[in-house]
């Protein structure tokens, strides 16, 4: 969680980005427990700055959607 992202964005480091095949949209999958899976599809912004093992999300929204500080999440290319 970061407060320098905008709502509806993510960044992520570039190298990764390529890795995954990953363009301008991104789905983040958690999954909740049973059947509870959440899906959440957000614009990627590369940056440099970020871990290749982080991705950064908005603070105010990740709280909103319930989503903890470091969880661990799925991240791939968006099937939309």
């Amino acid at each position: 969680r970061r407060g320098d992202v905008d709502e509806g964005k993510v960044k992520m480091h570039p190298e990764v980005m390529r890795e995954l095949e990953i363009g301008d949209k991104a789905e983040i999958v958690l999954v909740g427990g049973g059947s509870r899976e959440r899906k959440y599809i957000f614009t990627v912004i590369p940056s440099e700055e970020v871990p290749k093992n982080e991705v950064w999300c908005n603070e105010e929204e990740m709280r909103r959607l319930g989503v903890a500080d470091m969880s661990i999440a799925t991240v791939r290319a968006s099937r939309e």
